[in-house]
């Protein structure tokens, strides 16, 4: 029966009564992952008791996931500022431009580019070009510039006409038509076209009221825009038919306030 021990006595003897007690401590602070010291130990009891929660410790475990990032921290005050850079290196100089246009002066020269002589403009175009003297008057003097006396055949020149009237205006109001260069004779009525959207005469007024044209011997007046007046004629003042050398009249009638109209013309001599 001696062969046998009693399980408490023969955990007991090994340690004796304090050192068991210390053991159990330090099992307890092992198992608590940490070194723990019992109040009341002596310096030697608290040395085994770390030595044995050292022995019966547990391996630290892994890592945890990484946490979610904090707040964005304030900004950092303003850092000094940089030493200027070198400065960089001269560009290369750019190629010579091409001299400018020369004038030179050209001598009469029948069957040359300029028979009664004039200007020749050179430049870096490789084609000169030329402003040539017109030919001497019938006299065999030079000729006469300045203004021409009447509109030549065949030249056309434009204007605008505009009309604006009021409730005192029950009997009818005028726009008038004044010819910058007179004409060299008077237009009958015939020769007098007044175009709307409601007539219009394609063969002797070909133009528009934003390009006004007239055929040799007409003057065409456009209708541009006209609010409560209704057109009557183009009427000359003096001979009351057509247009005289130096302009005509447009007759409306008078319908409601507010009335207004404007449009273009052209005569073409």
């Amino acid at each position: 029966m001696n062969r046998f021990r009693h399980p408490v006595r023969s955990i007991r003897e090994p340690f004796g009564t304090a050192g068991l007690i210390v053991a159990v401590v330090a099992l307890v602070a092992a198992l608590a992952g940490g070194a723990y010291a019992a109040a009341g130990l002596n310096g030697k009891q608290k040395k085994e008791v770390e030595k044995i929660s050292k022995k019966f410790a547990g391996k630290a475990g892994p890592a945890g996931p990484a946490g979610p990032a904090g707040p964005a921290g304030a900004a950092g005050p303003k850092g000094d500022s940089g030493a200027a850079g070198a400065n960089g290196k001269d560009g290369t100089n750019g190629t010579i431009g091409t001299n400018g246009t020369s004038v030179t002066s050209v001598p009469e020269a029948p069957g040359a580019e300029c028979t009664f002589g004039g200007a020749k403009f050179s430049s870096a175009s490789p084609q000169p070009t030329y402003a040539c003297n017109g030919a001497p008057g019938e006299d065999g003097e030079d000729g006469e510039t300045g203004f021409t006396e009447t509109l030549p055949v065949g030249e056309t020149e434009t204007g605008m006409w505009s009309v604006n009237a009021s409730s005192e205006d029950t009997e009818g109001t005028f726009a008038t038509i004044s010819f910058n260069i007179p004409l060299a004779q008077n237009l009958d009525a015939a020769h007098v076209k007044w175009i709307s959207p409601a007539t219009l005469d394609p063969t002797n007024c070909p133009g528009t009221a934003e390009a006004p044209k007239a055929a040799s011997g007409y003057l065409c007046v456009y209708e541009g825009v006209r609010k409560n007046l209704e057109f009557a004629e183009i009427v000359d003042p003096v001979s009351f038919s057509g247009a005289n050398v130096t302009g005509t009249l447009i007759a409306f009638g008078f319908e409601k306030a507010p009335s207004y109209g404007y449009g273009t013309w052209a005569v073409t001599g």
